[in-house]
């Protein structure tokens, strides 16, 4: 098993990275839709607190994600990908970790503003408030939360439009190497 990136494909703990995000984020958007609609009370509560522990783990899982690209450079795009889809991919990449910091960090400041205690996470620690009580601080969080709801919505379906562009159009490995357990082509496909 190839742990580290190489140059041709990413290693085991970036994929590992990268669907566990993945599916903290759809999940996180799925619990927070369905527990937005739910009436006040305990069945709500407990849904909160859910989702306050996935919004906490997303901020850990994608700081350590980046860490671990700083000491391990993803694989270059196929040398047939042409200099604007270069850098729209790039574009979408950077805004994409933006917004994965951005989302969860202003979840965390909505709830560290409010006169709720700012729950667990998964019942092993109590989150830490980032500032006092400050409604309009909350209500500012609040706004930027519900808003890279859509931003990171938008930059998923890009992302993933990507990958589906190279895999079925432009006919490389860009999302073979990024898929767990998938077969590279051959050099010949990445344009080598």
């Amino acid at each position: 098993m190839q742990w580290r990136n190489s140059a041709e494909k990413y290693g085991a703990v970036a994929k590992t990275l990268h669907w566990l995000i993945a599916l903290v984020i759809f999940g996180m958007i799925g619990l927070g839709l369905y527990m937005e609609d739910l009436p006040r009370g305990p069945q709500q509560y407990e849904f909160i607190q859910l989702h306050k522990s996935f919004g906490i783990t997303l901020l850990a899982l994608v700081v350590l994600r980046l860490l671990w690209r700083l000491g391990n450079p993803a694989p270059p795009l196929p040398l047939t990908t042409k200099g604007y889809e270069k850098f729209l991919a790039h574009l979408v990449h950077v805004l994409l970790y933006v917004a994965m910091i951005v989302f969860p960090l202003s979840g965390w400041i909505m709830i560290s503003a409010s006169d709720f205690p700012t729950g667990e996470v998964f019942g092993l620690f109590t989150i830490p408030d980032l500032i006092g009580t400050d409604r309009e601080i909350g209500d500012i969080a609040y706004k930027v939360h519900e808003t890279m709801l859509w931003v990171i919505a938008g930059l998923l379906a890009l992302h993933i439009l990507g990958a589906l562009k190279h895999h079925f159009i432009s006919k490389d490995d860009v999302l073979r190497r990024m898929s767990p357990g998938a077969k590279l082509r051959s050099a010949w496909s990445q344009g080598r």
